[in-house]
């Protein structure tokens, strides 16, 4: 697991920022999701029967209660290179899902059958312990593509193969399969991010102008926003852009005014956290000691490992304890 994949896990499991990512993309900005109403959920899913177990993962997962029921489970998955079997992997780990629900009220009715309290069941509730009654929730899955052109496949029909039949054959066969289509959203492609209400529109948007200097300078000098994100967001455009090619970028600009303009946003992504006031000082430092924390407790990594995924230092961490305890 790579620095920027376990960046991107802590910085996306934020509830906030997750209802956000859905609401912005799956759902064209209509709040859908309501981050109050999520919690993580396992990342695993195991099926075992007799010796035969299965288990699949993903990287991030949440369930939304509503009223204190479980109403659907949100899966995101982030891929920086092409999994062509994705319908299939993404397929799998959904009907899991649906097979561990499944369990859990066979379990609980046949609880109830044990205590004399079913009722009227007919046979088949009986025997298969799943009454007629009984749902499941639903479970959902969004892929977050950050690599290079997506060129697999974007359902299962796709990927499967009807080369073996005539075409008015094969089109009947098509309708007896499932398209099960894929929820990408691909960061490479032109996508509109005006639904997004979370820093999340900046990183994304910034991500799709790294390739053209022009492009990317004139998004953060007509926008207010850049110069007052999160520790956390700066962290993240900078992992994904990448310093090293902003300074090379800026290395290949022409005229003194370019190359300040270059500095200023080289500046900008890899040290906004001096600027502001001094309460905006502490703010950020209140932030940054709390994402040090959460990795530590999530990732069970040391203080040293957090600060390197972080791409921090162990003393900038101390200098922030020592500016909150002052």
């Amino acid at each position: 697991m790579g620095k920027k994949d376990l960046l991107l896990k802590t910085y996306l499991s934020n509830p906030v920022r997750y209802a956000d990512v859905y609401n912005g993309s799956v759902f064209g900005g209509a709040q859908v999701l309501d981050a109050s109403q999520l919690e993580e959920a396992a990342t695993v899913v195991t099926k075992a029967d007799g010796s035969a177990i299965l288990e699949t993962t993903c990287d991030i997962a949440m369930r939304q209660k509503v009223e204190g029921g479980l109403f659907a489970l949100w899966i995101l998955e982030n891929q920086e290179e092409v999994d062509y079997g994705m319908p299939v992997r993404i397929l799998l780990r959904e009907a899991l899902e649906y097979d561990r629900q499944v369990k859990a009220l066979k379990r609980r009715n046949e609880a109830e059958y044990r205590e004399g309290h079913e009722g009227e069941i007919a046979a088949g509730e009986y025997l298969y312990k799943v009454r007629k009654s009984d749902r499941i929730h639903p479970v959902c899955t969004l892929v977050i593509y950050w690599g290079k052109h997506w060129d697999g496949p974007r359902s299962l029909h796709e990927f499967l193969d009807f080369s073996g039949y005539g075409e008015g054959v094969a089109e009947e066969f098509k309708k007896l399969i499932p398209e099960y289509p894929l929820h990408i959203l691909n960061l490479n492609e032109e996508n509109d991010y005006s639904g997004f209400r979370t820093p999340l529109r900046t990183v994304f948007e910034l991500y799709a102008r790294r390739a053209d200097k022009g492009r990317f300078l004139d998004y953060v000098n007509t926008h207010e926003e850049c110069q007052h994100l999160d520790v956390e967001t700066y962290g993240i455009i900078r992992e994904l852009i990448g310093i090293a090619q902003v300074r090379r970028m800026r290395d290949r600009s022409e005229g003194e005014e370019e190359q300040d303009m270059w500095k200023a946003v080289e500046d900008l992504i890899e040290d906004g956290r001096t600027e502001g006031r001094a309460e905006g000082k502490i703010e950020k430092a209140n932030l940054f000691i709390s994402i040090i924390g959460n990795m530590m407790e999530r990732l069970h990594c040391t203080l040293e490992e957090a600060c390197e995924i972080a791409g921090q230092s162990v003393e900038e961490y101390k200098q922030a304890r020592e500016l909150l305890s002052n």
